[in-house]
């Protein structure tokens, strides 16, 4: 059963001039990096550079042609919603992995996978009477469980109150929104317990960088035998506007993953001719999502730019190596980027 996904598909329209954007803002980068930019006349076959071995404007706009949006637009599509929702050590981003490592070898490039160990991940399934599927994050001190939990949900207001709760909470899956500080949130759900409840869902509120809140998993510290949820926003906000129409029957199951593994997937185009300290020019993305999102525009967007650009570069020959890296685990603290760094010599 496929799951569903709680960002909504951006019209291709507004995606492509994204992706224009994105393609300025990759060729300035690419512009000035210190790395001789050749002009390719492909016709004849012959490569010329710029006197003072930097590109200008009219070199970026070679780049810029060359760059297939309609290309960039089905990796997109495959990474979004061939694969889905691609949380950091799990097997869909090792399918994203695979997707990116077939895509690079196809341009004629060497592709390393780099593996490292990352924390385990709680994941929850909330499944609808209509077979509408969400992923949550999971509480690892709430019930962790294949045994569901089946029951009416009810939307409560506050929470940090045990007189916020109506009288017939016992036995339904009460859903808040979360107080600002982990403390608050803890007393909301504790009271939620207390009244009876039979699950807990929590709704995050703001993300980084004023955007809306994503999936997490709440961290409490008193164990619970009912599940504990964390949910996306806008999850929350279109469970409400069930309600309004009428009752809402959730069932509710999670699974721990363990012993897991991320990969950065590393695609190198060796440069035609280089000195001894000639250095690497790197391109680089993250493919991996948030529990429950399909990472269309975080990263599916920025590895397909990524992807693009590696098939135009293909053609031109440099005097330094390229590196097209997609690095995993990014939405767990940078931790592909990281280790990146620290196994460089």
């Amino acid at each position: 059963m496929k799951k569903s996904s709680y960002s909504a598909e951006a019209k291709p329209k507004k995606m492509k001039k994204a992706l224009l954007s994105y393609t300025l803002a990759g060729a300035m980068v690419l512009s000035l990096s210190p790395f001789a930019s050749p002009v390719a006349d492909f016709s004849a076959g012959t490569t010329a550079y710029a006197a003072n071995g930097n590109s200008g404007a009219a070199q970026d706009q070679k780049i810029i042609n060359r760059v297939d949006a309609e290309r960039a637009i089905d990796h997109i599509r495959y990474l979004s919603e061939e694969i889905g929702s691609r949380p950091g050590g799990m097997e869909a981003e090792k399918q994203a992995a695979d997707y990116i490592a077939n895509t690079l070898k196809g341009l004629g490039f060497g592709v390393e996978y780099q593996y490292f160990p990352v924390a385990d991940q709680y994941i929850a399934d909330v499944k609808f009477a209509d077979g509408t599927l969400w992923e949550m994050g999971a509480s690892s001190n709430g019930k962790v469980s294949n045994e569901a939990v089946e029951a009416e949900v009810v939307y409560v207001e506050g929470g940090l109150n045990p007189a916020d709760f109506p009288a017939d909470t016992a036995g339904k899956i009460v859903a808040l929104t979360r107080e600002a500080s982990t403390a608050a949130y803890r007393t909301q759900v504790d009271n939620a317990v207390n009244a009876g409840a039979a699950g807990v869902i929590l709704q995050s509120v703001v993300g980084s960088r004023g955007n809306y809140g994503s999936t997490f998993n709440p961290s409490l510290t008193k164990k619970y035998d009912v599940p504990v949820y964390g949910a996306a926003f806008i999850q929350v906000e279109w469970l409400k506007e069930q309600l309004a129409e009428g009752p809402v029957t959730l069932n509710l199951t999670a699974t721990h993953y363990s012993n897991l593994q991320s990969v950065n997937v590393i695609g190198t185009k060796k440069a035609k001719t280089k000195t001894a300290s000639s250095k690497e020019v790197l391109l680089t993305s993250h493919m991996d999502s948030v529990v429950g999102a399909p990472g269309a525009s975080d990263n599916a967007s920025g590895v397909a730019l990524m992807l693009e650009l590696a098939r135009v570069f293909k053609s031109y020959n440099t005097d330094k190596d390229l590196k097209f890296v997609a690095f995993g685990s990014e939405e767990r603290g940078l931790l592909g980027s990281r280790y990146y760094v620290d196994q460089l010599s």
